[in-house]
C-alpha cells in the first residue's frame, strides 16, 4: 500500500510539472504571434515578387538593346570598307 501512494506521489509530481511546462510552452507559443508573422512574410513575398518583375523586365529590355545594337553593327560590317571599321565592327560584336 505504501509502496503504491509512493508511486501515486510521484506520478503526481510528475502530472504537475508536465502541467506546469505546458503552460509555459502554450504563453511563449502565443508571444511567437506566428499569425503575425505569416502575414509579414507573405507581404515581403509580394515585395519580391514586384521587385522580379521589374528585374525581368528591366532584362528583357537590355537584350533587346543589345539584340538591336548587334544589328546595327552587323549592318556596319557590311558596309564598312575600311580594314579598321570592319575590326572595330568585329570587336563590338
Amino acid at each position: 500500500m505504501q509502496e503504491l501512494k509512493g508511486l501515486i506521489d510521484d506520478i503526481q509530481t510528475k502530472v504537475e510539472q508536465c502541467e506546469g511546462l505546458v503552460n509555459k510552452l502554450e504563453n511563449e507559443i502565443i508571444e511567437w504571434d506566428a499569425h503575425k508573422k505569416l502575414c509579414r512574410r507573405d507581404q515581403e513575398l509580394g515585395e519580391i515578387e514586384s521587385l522580379l518583375d521589374e528585374f525581368k523586365k528591366d532584362l528583357k529590355g537590355e537584350k533587346a538593346a543589345m539584340v538591336e545594337g548587334r544589328r546595327k553593327q552587323d549592318v556596319l560590317k557590311e558596309s564598312a570598307t575600311d580594314p579598321k571599321d570592319i575590326e572595330d565592327a568585329d570587336y563590338l560584336l
